[in-house]
């Protein structure tokens, strides 16, 4: 029913909703300003611009952000200014950042914001989810400094670095740097006015250098000792500065330790090893060069930086003991020489103490010299964890070694070796393992040469062997095909071999380790099976091989198995020729619910597969196209299009002596009607 509405009632409620927006509005306004906190920029940006000092805008200036952490000096993020010289760094997380400006052309000088000569000192920008606005720089005209890189002598160069340098903060930092390729010219370009150190970096400049920024291989003019030692060098606005040139291996200002090394008897000694060690800024020592004594026993080493180093000496051939300057085998405890700019050391000399010479063959199984070979001496008196090398050196081509400088002591002698990439070891005077207190030990006196102290590996290391029979239907299988696998891969068999006519087999000459046996018959009439009696090397049984061990009634009983047969297809039903066709083994285990079969096939021109020898069972198909040997699954039977995945694929049954046929795959990517369905429901 439909009720009148007086004039008198309709005017109370137009009133009424008068009211009621103006409620609604007022509340909404009150809401809205209680829930209007700032809100940033988030994630952050930065952006300013770039100018000459006449103001005008520079374009196409490149602007490059780093983050503010002088463990991470590669940049995060390159941009160029646009016409306007306005640039804009957008996205940018949390963070502190400093910026580089550079002109590529190299007109105007590079700078980091504000305006500082390198990125150590340049001011960080904070960025926390907002746009910071007006970081803006001007660039000056650039100078240049050019030069050429050169070293004395034939000596190998390879990549150099060479780099303007300025003392800032107590530390010399890049303000701008060059790679160069062997010797040649270099140009350091887009450098603000100012002195700066020139030097060149290259790991095979001296003897005394590393490529860190302190440790310059030369600074102008040849100068080896220090940066701060260094020739200033004057940059110009718009100018270049010529003719910097360094050279790679001069002795300049630097310094040299040398000497003769003798025998306890004074005899000069030639061929000894003599290597120096720097000591770093915490005391300890590192490699710097080597070098080998003369016919007269002479060594030395030139164009060193100042700083403090030691000497360490071997004989490579005789009985005299290496040691570290000072006659210790701890470079901590060696003598320390100091030497400044100019300083010539050249009269350390030393003398070796007396020890013994150790020599003898190292064969395997009596003849065979091994590719590797590594001697070392445990000294029966310190605990017999601890092993002693003694630099031995070792002839691959006869296996002959010789362990120089043995101290006097009480040893034994143990070998570590590798022969077609198999690892032996064992001790003098015993053929395998033994009883480490029960190892025989040689003596070595001062001045002594044990000659023929000669170690054989490998005895009993190949003496492990696998045998047994193959039956199927209770007679022997002549000619069953039996295939011996690594545990940890058993998808690739070591070797296979055919059983005899009474169905016997033996696998001789194994090492230690884990196996997986498997037994088929090239017929494929009865199922594969692999030791003991399952139907997947991955569900096999592991048979453990060591110290020579012979297992015997490793056997197998073959069943009857069945036939899988299907064809490949790709678009417009086109046959897949040559693709590779897998199956797996549906059991019942929670953790590996699939066991790839050995059993695969390759289709043959009209597409078609064959896989015989199954046991009976659920298995699941898959397929794809082989590359280089190896199999792909691109596509499964009854499983998603184009997905070869088996764990989403149909079962397939096959039963003992029959074949199960039309277990067809469509691999194509123009799916037609009913592509995907089992053969059943089609």
């Amino acid at each position: 029913m439909l009720r009148k509405v007086t004039p008198l009632t309709a005017v109370l409620i137009a009133a009424s909703l008068m009211l009621c927006l103006v409620f609604v509005l007022s509340s909404s306004q009150q809401i809205s300003a209680q829930a209007a906190p700032a809100v940033p920029d988030a994630p952050g940006s930065i952006s300013g611009i770039v100018t000459n000092e006449l103001g005008e805008p520079l374009a196409g200036i490149e602007v490059q952000l780093f983050f503010s952490n002088p463990d991470f000096a590669s940049p995060l993020r390159t941009l160029t200014t646009d016409s306007n010289g306005f640039y804009r760094a957008t996205v940018l997380p949390t963070g502190a950042y400093q910026i580089r400006y550079r002109d590529l052309s190299g007109l105007y000088a590079q700078t980091f914001y504000p305006n500082a000569l390198t990125l150590e000192s340049a001011a960080p920008v904070a960025v926390a989810g907002n746009d910071v606005a007006g970081v803006n720089v001007v660039l000056g005209r650039a100078g240049v400094i050019e030069g050429r890189l050169s070293r004395t002598g034939n000596g190998y160069i390879g990549y150099s670095e060479v780099a303007a340098l300025v003392q800032l903060a107590g530390q010399w930092q890049r303000a701008a740097s060059v790679w160069i390729e062997a010797a040649g010219v270099y140009s350091l370009t887009g450098l603000q006015p100012g002195v700066y150190a020139v030097c060149a970096f290259n790991q095979y400049a001296a003897a005394g250098g590393g490529p860190s920024v302190n440790e310059a291989s030369v600074c102008y003019d040849d100068i080896v000792s220090s940066i701060d030692n260094s020739h200033p060098v004057t940059v110009t606005q718009g100018m270049t500065t010529t003719g910097i040139d360094l050279t790679l291996g001069v002795t300049g200002d630097s310094a040299a330790i040398g000497g003769i090394v003798r025998s306890s008897a004074g005899a000069a000694l030639p061929d000894v090893v003599v290597m120096l060690y720097r000591r770093d800024i915490i005391g300890s020592y590192s490699t710097m060069a080597m070098t080998t004594t003369s016919a007269a026993g002479e060594y030395s080493f030139r164009g060193l930086r100042r700083g403090t180093y030691t000497l360490f000496f071997r004989d490579t051939v005789g009985p005299n003991l290496a040691a570290y300057l000072g006659g210790v085998s701890d470079p901590g405890m060696a003598t320390p020489i100091t030497v400044d700019r100019f300083e010539q050391h050249l009269d350390v000399d030393v003398t070796l103490g007396l020890g013994g010479l150790v020599s003898g063959r190292i064969t395997v199984l009596g003849d065979t010299p091994p590719e590797w070979a590594f001697v070392s001496l445990q000294n029966v008196n310190i605990p017999w964890s601890y092993y002693y090398s003694f630099f031995p050196t070792y002839d691959r081509s006869t296996g002959a070694y010789r362990v120089p400088g043995v101290p006097p002591g009480i040893y034994r002698v143990a070998v570590e070796a590798r022969l077609n990439g198999m690892s032996f070891s064992g001790y003098y005077g015993h053929t395998g393992w033994v009883d480490p207190e029960l190892i025989t030990t040689i003596t070595v006196t001062q001045g002594a040469h044990l000659d023929n102290i000669n170690v054989d590996l490998g005895q009993g290391v190949f003496d492990g062997a696998i045998s047994g029979r193959v039956l199927a239907g209770g007679t022997a299988l002549a000619g069953a095909r039996v295939s011996l696998y690594p545990a940890n891969n058993t998808l690739r068999p070591i070797v296979e071999i055919a059983a005899d006519a009474e169905g016997s087999y033996r696998f001789g000459g194994l090492t230690d380790g884990g196996y997986v046996v498997g037994f088929s018959d090239p017929m494929g009439r009865y199922a594969t099976s692999f030791y003991s009696n399952t139907v997947a090397p991955s569900l096999a049984t592991r048979l453990g091989i060591s110290y020579g061990a012979q297992m015997t009634d490793v056997n197998a009983a073959l069943q009857p198995g069945g036939v899988l047969m299907g064809r490949i297809l790709l678009n417009n039903n086109a046959p897949a020729n040559g693709y590779g066709v897998q199956v797996w083994y549906v059991n019942d285990s929670l953790y590996s619910p699939l066991a790839m079969m050995t059993q695969r096939s390759v289709t043959d021109a009209a597409g078609i597969y064959r896989i015989a020898g199954l046991p009976p069972g659920e298995y699941r198909v898959c397929a794809g196209p082989l590359f280089r040997g190896e199999w792909f699954t691109i596509g499964c039977y009854g499983g998603p299009p184009q997905y070869g995945d088996p764990m989403r694929a149909s079962n397939v049954r096959v039963q003992a002596e029959a074949t199960t046929q039309d277990v067809d795959i469509f691999l194509g990517d123009a799916f037609p009607e009913q592509a995907f369905l089992p053969v059943i429901d089609r």
